[in-house]
């Protein structure tokens, strides 16, 4: 995004264009009927030593909502937690069901990479170049967590409205 000079928007004037943007979607959403989510990221690990919960742009859409009460139309999902071990980055959790153990902690606790080495992505090799691009070659139980965190509060809304 840029502004009428060509310039890449930053800081507050970066936030207050992304609030600008968010609005305008959401009023197109509303008219039709549809809820509009925001979700949160999950954590990097060069973010991790700042880490205050949310960021700017974090806390303006989780702000969101309060703006929109209508309805329960604008929610703010926050799902970094599936990918984060006591609040904090981590390249590897403990295994849940239907994952594949790659490793273990010094405590014994089966665990699986869900953070590419990178710290920021969620495939746990080396992804490999393809003729549009790259590819993971194998499961990213990374990916998974953060879809299910996702999926979840939204398949419960619409079960209510059901």
């Amino acid at each position: 995004m840029h502004d009428k000079l060509g310039l890449p928007y930053s800081g507050q004037a970066l936030i207050h264009k992304y609030a600008a943007d968010s609005a305008t979607a959401i009023a197109m959403f509303a008219k039709a009927g549809v809820p509009v989510y925001f979700v949160s990221t999950p954590l990097s690990r060069v973010e991790s030593p700042s880490y205050t919960h949310l960021t700017q742009l974090g806390g303006m859409f989780s702000a969101l909502p309060a703006g929109f009460p209508a309805r329960r139309m604008v929610r703010y999902i926050e799902v970094a937690a599936p990918l984060e071990w006591d609040g904090k980055y981590t390249a590897t959790l403990p295994c849940t069901n239907g994952e594949t153990c790659t490793n273990h902690w010094p405590d014994g606790t089966k665990t699986v990479v869900v953070r590419q080495a990178d710290g920021t992505h969620f495939c746990p090799v080396t992804e490999q170049a393809t003729p549009t691009g790259r590819s993971c070659p194998v499961p990213m139980p990374g990916a998974a967590r953060f879809a299910r965190a996702i999926t979840l509060p939204i398949l419960h809304d619409f079960r209510l409205r059901g």
